[in-house]
């Protein structure tokens, strides 16, 4: 208690540091944490006035508490936030100023009093009283923020019930003040800073929040609905999705369900468009894959599960057509008897099939029995004599008896070998002339 003011904010720095010695600038920056700014006249000679007192030893890193016990007790009972008394004693000047200031104060002239203020922090800067003094008047005369500012730094170095009282209520004046939202939010953030329960810092800021989640549902409500009007079901369901994840008050989720069977059904019509296409086209592998792609997320769906028996049944019709092909090519008439018959069975009008199969099992060229048949007409009418004409139209007779025999008789055995839906859809079948093709007629 006997050491100047000065030496008591050194010896109480040098105590309140972690490591054992401390250099001169180690002093500075411990200092400034808290506010205090000291000259470097006091910085030089204080360290040294202790060590000539034996407080304080001097090494070659700086200094460091003689007794370690001493440095123990300042730590406990002076520290260096307790030595504000100590800090506003340093500067006589400032100390009478600043009481000549608080008798103005308390005459209410805070003109006077402000002056006086702030001609005892120009002798002292780090005169804590005078600092917070000077905020107080400067907010009783209404500038606002120049008091906010002063009191801001008066309550960093010294957080005192009173200092904290006045900052507040400049921030809350202030907070009332301001044209925007933000800075509204600011002002509340700053008091809720300072003192978490303050009701009606809370009050404002929950207020300014609650406000702007209402005009965010708003509008997300509103693009979602347009969204929806133009049924794009995929945009308007992401929105709602968004409502019912922030908003899980709001009646978003039936919107939600809604939108959600509209994208589906959506996207099902879409899925059977192209799935229609390629079938058109026939291409069954494609087909085949967006009829699996559907089952995999509706399994259920008969109408799907139908439509891709077909397509399975489309793709081995088109692999067996096309082998019987290859082996009537290749004259190998009973393996393409065999596959054609097979198609038939299946599907009674598929392609070329029952051309092929009739050609298949009397091997005979139908269009080449045509031309012969004309050319042979044309002979009997150039034929002078009528017993030439009778045999040679009784050579056609007996021609076209015997390939329609061999045609009809080998057909018939084939058709009494099936079953007998397959006779009936024989009889459903008609050689024409004109396309030299034989057509299918619905009976």
């Amino acid at each position: 208690d006997g050491l100047p003011p000065a030496e008591r904010i050194i010896m109480a720095a040098i105590a309140e540091a972690e490591q054992d010695t401390l250099s001169v600038d180690d002093v500075v920056e411990i200092l400034n944490s808290r506010g205090v700014q000291m000259f470097v006249g006091e910085l030089e000679v204080a360290p040294k006035t202790l060590v000539n007192w034996g407080v304080l030893q001097q090494t070659d890193g700086g200094y460091r508490v003689a007794v370690p016990l001493l440095r123990y007790w300042v730590q406990k009972n002076k520290p260096l936030r307790q030595t504000k008394d100590e800090i506003d004693k340093i500067e006589p000047l400032a100390m009478q100023l600043f009481k000549t200031g608080q008798g103005f104060l308390s005459q209410n002239r805070y003109s006077e009093s402000e002056g006086h203020f702030r001609q005892a922090l120009e002798q002292n800067p780090n005169h804590f009283q005078a600092k917070a003094s000077l905020g107080f008047v400067l907010l009783e005369q209404g500038k606002m923020e120049e008091a906010i500012q002063v009191l801001e730094e008066a309550y960093a170095s010294d957080p005192t019930p009173a200092t904290r009282a006045h900052l507040i209520r400049a921030l809350l004046a202030t907070a009332a003040q301001q044209t925007t939202e933000d800075e509204k939010l600011n002002r509340y953030e700053q008091i809720l800073a300072i003192m978490p329960t303050h009701s009606a810092a809370r009050a404002g800021k929950q207020a300014i929040e609650t406000a702007r989640r209402q005009r965010e549902q708003k509008r997300l409500a509103a693009q979602a609905e347009e969204y929806e009007s133009s049924q794009s079901w995929l945009q308007a369901a992401k929105l709602y999705r968004e409502l019912v994840e922030r908003f899980p008050d709001g009646a978003w989720q039936e919107k939600l369900s809604f939108t959600e069977s509209q994208r589906q059904e959506q996207w099902l019509a879409q899925q059977e468009a192209l799935f229609n296409k390629h079938k058109a086209a026939e291409d069954w592998a494609e087909a085949k894959a967006i009829s699996e792609k559907i089952l995999q997320k509706f399994p259920e769906n008969e109408q799907w599960q139908t439509w891709q028996e077909d397509v399975v049944n489309q793709t081995a019709l088109k692999q067996k057509y096309e082998e019987a092909l290859a082996a009537f090519d290749q004259n190998d008439l009973n393996t393409a008897q065999q596959l054609l018959t097979d198609i038939i069975r299946q599907q009674p009008d598929y392609k070329e099939a029952l051309n092929y199969l009739v050609r298949a099992i009397n091997k005979v060229d139908v269009p080449a029995l045509q031309k012969e048949i004309a050319k042979l007409r044309d002979q009997t009418e150039t034929a002078a004599a009528s017993r030439q004409r009778t045999m040679v139209y009784g050579s056609i007779i007996i021609i076209i008896i015997i390939i329609t025999g061999f045609f009809v008789g080998g057909l018939l055995g084939w058709m009494m070998s099936g079953t007998g839906n397959d006779r009936c859809l024989f009889a459903r079948w008609q050689f024409t002339s004109r396309s030299r093709q034989y057509r299918y007629l619905p009976l």
